[in-house]
């Protein structure tokens, strides 16, 4: 039962909305007890994560609110009660499979609401069978849909995404303190834009999961003929391709990347880093080792970021990483937690017997911080800029460093 105390409560759950049955509850009590512990560290990641896919599949005239720690609220007014409810579910599925790698019927709860006694609500759990029956029935009529348009879609498609992103390919390069030297090259799209509004700039994070793949498929592909020109040249060097948590944690944009590897000539593995980006907290060490496990045999190493404010290194430990680290590109964070956050990043790399790296290294102290607890590898404008073209490796002793970078 609800209190309708609360007036955005009230607003999402009517008596109006809820006798036209288009108002439902998604459940986290699985990942909750999944997590066990953990649960209290890992759950306002796991709300932010839910909030940004109800946001990418809702549609205009819908809305959400969060209800409790494991429980929200979702609203769709326009929609056919079963379509609701299906909308719920197909969002619970992606959560689901994002944390715990897979999901099925049983383990996720779905609510309908439903006027009680007075102003309250009362929510009853739909039965699995139902909520098997009425995605089935929509998954049925959207397999008709497709087939009747799939000639016309299939052109639409292929010219959108022809024309869906304009992006230029740069290269940061990447400092290894223990050599002093720079032998490392990270590939990353600059400039990203729309064509059809190539003045508004677009960040990676604003992309859907289908669109950021797209990016990310293309900087391996884009990066991989680069490095071959430069083979062919008889310089030599390293290049470091991001993918993000997004891209691999679904089976379809997972396939699309490690196709685009596997379709790499196999003698460029040995030149090739994967850095496994945006990682958020809580994902179980089983999960992170199939998906690191699934890039291995493409590249001589693979890293992975580690949230910040992280404490739980131990899901990081034998899983086949050379190096953790944290990207300070799009973080606003104090000195104080800077160099708290990289100390504990040391201990941790001693005790997991991997490596550390730094992306986004801005100025003098944050490369101070870093070489005094004993960063491996590092980049960022305080080493040195973008640059059109990688390579070649060269010496870059630690008096340079520090002396060229920023306040």
């Amino acid at each position: 039962m609800i209190a309708t105390g609360r007036p955005d409560i009230r607003a999402a759950a009517s008596p109006a909305l809820l006798q036209r049955g288009c108002v439902n509850v998604i459940g986290l009590d699985a990942l909750r007890a999944t997590a066990g512990t953990r649960w209290p560290r890992i759950r306002d990641w796991v709300h932010a994560r839910l909030e940004a896919i109800l946001r990418q599949s809702l549609g205009p005239a819908d809305f959400f609110v969060p209800l409790d720690d494991v429980a929200y609220l979702v609203t769709m007014p326009a929609s056919d009660p079963d379509d609701a409810k299906v909308a719920c579910l197909r969002v619970a599925f992606e959560l689901y499979s994002e944390y715990l790698g897979k999901s099925d019927f049983g383990s996720i709860s779905i609510y309908r609401a439903v006027m009680g006694e007075g102003d309250s609500i009362v929510l009853e759990r739909i039965p699995t069978e139902e909520l098997k029956r009425i995605s089935e029935r929509a998954e049925a009529a959207e397999s008709n849909q497709e087939k009747q348009n799939q000639a016309e879609s299939t052109r639409v498609r292929s010219q959108q995404e022809r024309q869906l992103l304009a992006f230029e390919m740069h290269y940061l390069p990447v400092w290894d303190a223990k050599n002093e030297a720079i032998t490392l090259y990270t590939c990353l799209p600059q400039r990203l834009a729309f064509q059809h509004a190539p003045s508004i700039p677009v960040t990676l994070q604003d992309l859907t999961r289908k669109e950021r793949t797209n990016v990310e498929v293309a900087c391996v592909q884009r990066g991989a003929e680069v490095l071959a020109r430069s083979i062919e040249r008889g310089e030599r060097f390293l290049m470091a391709f991001r993918v993000s948590f997004e891209t691999l944690s679904a089976h379809n944009s997972r396939v699309a990347f490690i196709s685009a590897c596997r379709e790499l000539p196999s003698d460029f593995r040995q030149y090739l880093v994967l850095i496994h980006s945006d990682v958020p907290a809580g994902v179980p060490h089983s999960r992170l080792s199939e998906l690191i496990m699934a890039l291995k045999p493409y590249s001589r190493a693979v890293m992975s970021e580690v949230p910040f404010f992280f404490r739980d290194y131990v899901n990081y430990q034998g899983i086949g990483l050379q190096a953790i680290g944290f990207n300070f590109e799009r973080q606003r964070i104090s000195r104080k937690e800077i160099d708290d956050d990289v100390q504990r990043l040391a201990v941790a790399s001693k005790r997991l017997s991997v490596s550390t790296f730094l992306s986004g290294v801005a100025d003098q102290a944050t490369l101070k911080s870093a070489r005094q607890s004993g960063v491996n590898y590092m980049t960022g404008h305080a080493i040195a800029p973008f640059l059109p073209e990688p390579g070649p490796m060269k010496r870059l002793h630690w008096d340079e460093v520090v002396k060229a970078a920023p306040a």
